[in-house]
């Protein structure tokens, strides 16, 4: 039963993240380049209320801010090495982007993603910071 519960868990948490993801990926597809608080628009509203507190959120802006250039056309190679299911929780952004292109494949033009940091700022409502990213995507 615990391992039923951790799945769903993870399931929920991947569900979530995917989204914060997605906003990130529609954002360079349509815009070419734009900025991490206009991705944040993308949210639905309930999305929207948590981000400034939710961790994963921080997580995944780190992880690809971190990736620096990420180059799709390498997807294919990381999946086909790379483990999907693990006990304990990561954010793999691979294995998210795999869904996210499933779902979507429009945002398989994406050749590239990079989040770039800049001098603004997007403050929320409960005091918490993050760096405006500039988001630029090349198709």
């Amino acid at each position: 039963m615990k391992e039923k519960e951790e799945r769903e868990e993870r399931e929920r948490r991947d569900k979530k993240v995917m989204a914060y993801l997605e906003a990130i990926l529609l954002e360079a597809y349509y815009e070419g380049e734009s900025h991490l608080s206009r991705a944040l628009t993308r949210l639905d509203e309930s999305l929207y209320n948590i981000v400034s507190f939710d961790f994963d959120f921080y997580s995944l802006v780190v992880i690809l801010h971190q990736n620096k250039l990420i180059d799709f056309k390498d997807l294919e190679d990381i999946l086909s090495r790379m483990v999907r299911d693990t006990s304990a929780y990561n954010i793999n952004i691979y294995y998210l982007f795999e869904r996210i292109f499933d779902k979507k494949p429009e945002l398989r033009a994406l050749k590239t993603l990079i989040l770039i940091s800049g001098d603004k700022k997007i403050s929320f409502e409960n005091g918490n910071e993050i760096t405006d990213f500039i988001i630029k995507g090349e198709r």
